[in-house]
């Protein structure tokens, strides 16, 4: 195997969901969220540059919980679907919709990390409570749906 073609990414906190950008793009991007039980999880935009072989990456706070899956958009680059758990004692799964910026440029004010431009998340209470997970139709934009309790 030759090093040379490696790239290595490390995190801060452990992680569970990886995903890699679906729409049509000419870029290589993925996906990575980390699973903490601590309040301060977090999105990372890792984008690779095979002309030099690095890579770039962008951070977002995700403060909803432990992010147990991601689900890219194959219509919308810049959507994701997080299933994730609330922090607190019942430990409730919910999943949400994620709007990255246009341009994933840090904000002016210097802070640790990038805002999401929209966060949904989807009220599923009345369906149960264990969400495995939430993926969107591969040839409709206006459709997606959620595993909840064994049930689509």
């Amino acid at each position: 195997m030759d090093d040379n073609n490696s790239l290595i990414y490390g995190l801060e906190f452990q992680a569970r969901a990886l995903a890699s950008r679906q729409a049509e793009s000419n870029d290589v991007r993925f996906f990575l969220a980390t699973q903490s039980l601590k309040p301060n999880n977090q999105l990372h935009v890792v984008d690779l540059d095979e002309d030099s072989s690095t890579l770039q990456a962008k951070i977002f706070s995700h403060p909803l919980g432990e992010v147990w899956k991601l689900t890219a958009s194959p219509h919308d680059g810049n959507v994701l679907a997080s299933c994730f758990s609330t922090l607190g004692s019942q430990g409730v799964m919910q999943t949400a919709l994620l709007r990255l910026p246009d341009e994933l440029t840090p904000p002016d004010d210097e802070a640790e990390f990038l805002k999401f431009a929209d966060v949904e998340v989807l009220n599923t209470e009345g369906y149960g409570g264990e969400i495995r997970t939430t993926e969107f139709h591969p040839t409709d934009a206006n459709l997606l749906s959620t595993v909840i309790d064994g049930k689509i």
